[in-house]
């Protein structure tokens, strides 16, 4: 099932900073230089073969106008092909607006829809709605109560907005991943500023089908604590994760919170050293345990490495290790296959002009490299999201400032359950890989608080954003 993290933001020492302080993660992409006219960029994709096999792909595409535009999330939609809920300032009424396209499975673009208002809109989940339609969160800046509120917006099938509301209080407060329950209700994870025990608080809450409020819970410590991904269970169930310099070992450690279906907690954890680091997603596995994937500047070889973190059942640390090379290099994504092998994906940088490509990395159940592979273009191109489908393969989205028409595009590469084998339809470029290295990150109790309101406290204002049908075309890299 395709559900994912997020990018969210601490407000350390009083001033903004992102979760992943990472030069190519923020949405200020200015790596590799300019990207140059359609005719400068390389139609293929460019796959590593340093010792290493490419990756297998169905196929690979581009969507964009002449600004920035990204992907935060894509979800598949019940008769095939897929949604995706993305940034843009090519496109809309203000400085940035939700953009929500509709691809058939081969990428091709179905409609598309820009949905903001007079200043800035930050999608970053989607999920599919029991109709199947969507329901798009994130934040909003044109609308609400505060300085920031986190934005709901539900589309038909078609693209049809059916309602939109904005929810928050006094300062910002914003949402980064939603998901569809059984009943028709939607559970909304986020981040505040407006209430809570420390700086910035964990949000949770749940709507019904029409947006309306049925609970809402804050969770924090005496600092910042920011959301990234939640995690549907399978006995109903959550998981959250985020980041914390309430608690923990070093200035900013990742979070773990496991709750049941009421939001209860059975049991929280922080993980990380001495320095900074960063989770970006969380995997349950078969066994009833997890991983969690992200980014660490307390271990590794470089300054800031992919991280990796297997957790039992009750959040204990059973192994963790690092990857990456002296550059940049982290992880967005983690799943377990059918064999108990583990799928890792992310962005690795090159040593040699810190531009990156996308990183696919498999391993055996203890960690250890099975293969890699790397793909990407003649500038940076990364993922923010990347799932599992139903089917056994992958799909990644992201950006890329090597394809595409603007100053960086929408990125989307569909993979093979075969994800690392051999291909040989596109060009190559090296791409720095090595092999894992053991991490000593401690597991730290974390104590959060919790705050259930008896009454709602959260504002929820109706809003009318403006929506612009918008003409972005399909480029495509690397035939199928």
């Amino acid at each position: 099932m395709c559900s994912r993290k997020m990018i969210g933001c601490l407000l350390l020492g009083g001033a903004l900073a992102c979760v992943l302080l990472l030069s190519a993660c923020t949405r200020d992409v200015s790596v590799g230089g300019a990207a140059g006219s359609d005719e400068d960029r390389a139609v293929e994709a460019h796959l590593d073969t340093t010792g290493v096999s490419s990756g297998a792909r169905r196929w690979v595409a581009s969507y964009g106008g002449t600004g920035s535009d990204w992907v935060e999330w894509i979800v598949e939609k019940p008769g095939g092909g897929y949604i995706l809920a993305a940034g843009s300032d090519s496109f809309g009424a203000g400085l940035h607006d939700y953009w929500v396209l509709s691809l058939s499975a081969d990428g091709n673009l179905e409609w598309q829809e820009a949905i903001g208002g007079s200043s800035r809109e930050w999608p970053e989940s989607a999920a599919v709605a029991p109709d199947g339609g969507s329901i798009i969160a994130g934040q909003t800046y044109s609308f609400g109560s505060g300085g920031s509120d986190a934005w709901l917006v539900r589309i038909d099938g078609d693209g049809e907005v059916i309602w939109e509301k904005a929810y928050g209080g006094g300062a910002d407060d914003w949402a980064v991943s939603v998901a569809s329950q059984p009943s028709g209700t939607y559970v909304v994870y986020g981040g505040t500023a407006s209430w809570g025990v420390g700086k910035t608080d964990i949000l949770l809450f749940e709507v019904d089908a029409v947006g309306e409020v049925l609970w809402e819970k804050r969770y924090g410590g005496p600092g910042d604590d920011a959301p990234v991904a939640l995690q549907q269970l399978e006995d109903g169930g959550f998981l959250l994760t985020g980041a914390t310099d309430s608690f923990g070992s070093g200035g900013v450690d990742a979070f773990a919170l496991r709750l049941d279906e009421e939001g209860q907690i059975v049991w929280e954890s922080a993980y990380g050293g001495a320095a900074d680091d960063y989770p970006w997603w969380a995997g349950q596995t078969s066994d009833g345990g997890f991983v969690l994937a992200g980014g660490t500047y307390s271990f590794g070889a470089g300054e800031f490495d992919a991280w990796l973190v297997r957790l039992d059942s009750s959040g204990q640390i059973e192994w963790q290790k690092t990857y990456g090379g002296t550059a940049n290099d982290w992880f967005v994504y983690v799943s377990e296959s059918d064999d108990g092998e583990l799928v890792a994906i992310g962005a690795a940088a090159a040593e040699s002009d810190n531009l990156k490509d996308v990183w696919l990395v498999t391993l055996d159940s203890a960690g250890s490299i099975v293969s890699q592979c790397g793909f990407g273009g003649e500038s940076s191109d990364a993922p923010e999201y990347a799932c599992q489908l139903a089917d056994g393969t992958y799909i990644l989205a992201g950006r890329s400032v090597s394809f595409g028409r603007g100053i960086d595009d929408c990125w989307v590469v569909k993979l093979d359950e075969g994800a690392c084998e051999a291909d040989d339809d596109c060009a190559t470029r090296d791409v720095v890989l090595s092999a894992s290295s053991e991490a000593q990150a401690v597991a730290v109790a974390s104590g959060f608080a919790v705050q259930e309101p008896t009454e709602r406290t959260l504002v929820m204002v109706d809003t009318a954003a403006v929506v612009t049908s918008t003409e972005a075309q399909v480029q495509f890299q690397c035939p199928e």
